[in-house]
């Protein structure tokens, strides 16, 4: 019988640039930008619900932003997640899943300009689009559908220059 509760985490980050400044939540939709700092996670009890937590990753330096901060979601909803950074030159947005069950860190896929590379195991429920050429602020997203637990976990997006 599938248990009526499932794992929920609350994100905590503690800004070394502001001493004393401590931002906690489940549920904002604001935009997350950590430029340096640490952050923590929670783990609570939730009863039928899932929750996608995502929070910026900082990549050398730069401000990756990524919105939603935190979903609770149910099977059959459709979840999009964005990323944008302003550094150009950094044409690979890559998206990571770490799940609750294990704390290992999962390459989803990646955006190199245009071009998505999903890994095998992400390509029936998850999609990646953007466009990472030109000159100006780069964007790109990650579209889940959840059919069950297995997508529940926090999601990472990070920047780097093209190899």
């Amino acid at each position: 019988m599938p248990s009526l509760f499932t794992d929920v985490y609350l994100l905590t980050s503690v800004s070394s640039l502001h001493p004393g400044h401590v931002t906690e939540g489940v549920s904002t939709n604001q935009h997350t930008n950590v430029s340096s700092g640490s952050c923590r996670l929670k783990r609570f009890r939730m009863s039928r619900l899932l929750l996608f937590c995502c929070f910026t990753c900082v990549c050398l330096g730069v401000d990756v932003r990524q919105s939603v901060s935190d979903l609770l979601t149910k099977p059959g909803d459709k979840v999009q997640i964005f990323c944008s950074h302003d550094k150009t030159d950094y044409t690979v947005m890559l998206w990571y899943q770490r799940s609750p069950a294990d704390t290992a860190m999962k390459l989803v896929g990646y955006l190199y300009y245009q071009e998505v590379t999903m890994e095998e195991e992400y390509k029936q429920n998850f999609n990646l689009s953007g466009d990472l050429s030109g000159t100006k602020a780069k964007n790109g997203s990650l579209m889940i559908h959840i059919t069950g637990r297995e997508e529940g976990a926090v999601y990472y997006c990070g920047a780097r220059e093209a190899r």
